[in-house]
């Protein structure tokens, strides 16, 4: 949270996109969440947050969440979940289509273009040939050459304590 808010000192057009994916979402958690998630898309950080069950996040942060979601995407889930999701989906699907959706589908609740869509199914399919490793390492190699910094500038920077942008980074000790 710390870090997306020094990136109010960065002006709009210079600020990058930046993504932060939390899997197991429940076990980290806590009240800062609320306000990175009112917060973060104006300093252009977006979240991808995934967890097994909506009731292991504290009811204050799970309205939080649904408040500022842009992109909601559910899988089968179980009866309680479904209670609580099927409002956010109304009125394509219900409760019992929730927990019924058969494996690989998800019901998704999206906005295009700032505009609100009818919550539509998706379905996944596992890929029918064996990966394209020779495909794999031409995206790494181009995201590394548009994205990455050799790792000696890195260094060096996180020892000064500043950001690529010159501004003053807040170093947390670890607890």
């Amino acid at each position: 949270q710390a870090a997306a808010m020094t990136r109010l000192n960065v002006p709009v057009k210079e600020r990058r996109r930046f993504f932060v994916y939390v899997d197991e979402f429940q076990s980290l958690a806590t009240q800062n969440f609320t306000l990175l998630l009112s917060e973060a898309r104006k300093f252009g950080v977006g979240l991808i947050l995934a967890n097994q069950f909506v009731d292991q996040v504290e009811d204050q942060i799970v309205r939080s969440i649904f408040g500022n979601v842009g992109t909601l995407i559910s899988f089968r889930v179980g009866r309680q979940d479904a209670r609580i999701l099927a409002p956010l989906f109304a009125p394509q699907f219900e409760e019992q289509d929730l927990v019924n959706l058969p494996n690989w589908s998800a019901a998704v609740k999206t906005a295009v273009h700032g505009q609100i869509v009818s919550p539509f199914t998706l379905r996944t399919e596992l890929p029918d040939r064996p990966p394209d490793e020779t495909g794999a390492r031409e995206i790494s190699t181009r995201s590394r050459k548009q994205h990455a910094r050799p790792c000696g500038l890195v260094d060096a920077e996180i020892a000064a304590g500043s950001d690529s942008c010159g501004q003053q980074s807040l170093v947390i000790d670890p607890i």
